[in-house]
């Protein structure tokens, strides 16, 4: 038997999701139609919400699909549905009418940024716990430090409470935390650079602790693409599992630096920047996946696959 609080989790949490299917349906993106927290289409969020319930077992009443009558449903639609507005993830109404059109039953459409975030599988913020869970499953591993557990989850309730600046200062340290943590290990690296070759002075910036994050990543991306680079010639023909890992770099962790350098410069220092909740959630959002591809370099650099020989860097 559910308590009751894990009861409205497992609810927002089948909300979350009922929205992110309407979010990946084709409906999503006709400007000419919208979708609904109410009614009997078979498409409104409360019903989806309840259908998903009901497929995992959770029928607590017989009388589950009616939001007037269980009021687990009906907070869990409501919280995600403004939630989502509160995010800039949906509008209320149709893009070309009125904003209370159709409010009896809470017409909506989703805005860019939202079918971004949704398509992205993207983390929910609003339901308790699960953005810490999902950074707990990440650290498990061994690979991060699992102290970057409450920086998250206090860049979380920072957030919530509407502290802004103070929530991007919490995700700049995580960021950094991670990021440092993959700069150490390539540190390690069993074949670096000689004197004299291309790539010596990264070498050298990446090791010298004094210079900058910003510096010292930048350089760190340098070797590393050279690492992709020559286990690309090794292996790449073969397509192996593993690859994965290395295809999308360096732009897929180009960006962390980005979020470093403004919880540093512009949420530590300036106070003429102002910050949105849908900004500071939507990068609180992508937290665990930046951390996930920053504990599968970190591991593969600790321990290549079988067979597999790190390349040298010239």
């Amino acid at each position: 038997m559910e308590t009751p609080g894990n009861e409205q989790q497992i609810a927002e949490k089948c909300a979350w999701d009922a929205m992110q299917q309407q979010a990946l349906s084709p409906k999503a993106s006709d400007i000419k139609q919208s979708f609904g927290v109410y009614g009997t289409s078979g498409d409104t969020l409360d019903d989806m919400t309840a259908g998903l319930l009901i497929s995992q077992g959770f029928t607590t009443t017989t009388d589950i699909r009616s939001p007037t009558r269980n009021p687990v449903v009906l907070s869990a639609v409501r919280e995600v549905f403004y939630t989502a507005q509160h995010l800039g993830l949906i509008v209320p109404g149709r893009l070309g009418q009125d904003l209370d059109y159709n409010s009896h039953y809470g017409a909506y459409q989703f805005t860019t940024r939202g079918l971004a975030f949704f398509r992205n599988g993207e983390i929910s913020l609003s339901a308790p716990g699960l953005l810490i869970e999902r950074v707990r499953e990440v650290t498990a591993g061994g690979t991060l430090d699992p102290g970057i557990v409450p920086l998250v989850e206090e860049a979380q309730r920072c957030w919530a409470m509407g502290c802004l600046r103070a929530s991007m200062v919490m995700i700049g340290l995580a960021s950094e935390e991670v990021c440092t943590g993959l700069l150490d290990e390539l540190c390690k690296y069993p074949s670096p650079p000689s004197k004299g070759d291309k790539l010596y002075p990264d070498w050298e910036k990446l090791n010298n602790e004094a210079l900058s994050f910003y510096t010292r990543w930048q350089s760190g991306l340098a070797l590393l693409e050279s690492v992709k680079l020559g286990l690309r010639k090794a292996h790449g023909a073969s397509r192996p599992d593993w690859w994965r890992i290395w295809e999308p770099l360096p732009g897929a962790i180009q960006p962390y630096a980005e979020a470093v350098r403004i919880a540093r410069n512009t949420a530590a220092h300036s106070v003429d920047d102002i910050f949105t909740p849908a900004q500071v959630g939507l990068m609180l959002a992508s937290l665990p996946t930046m951390l996930e591809v920053i504990a599968e370099l970190k591991e593969f650099l600790q321990t290549p696959p079988n067979g597999i020989q790190l390349p040298s860097l010239v």
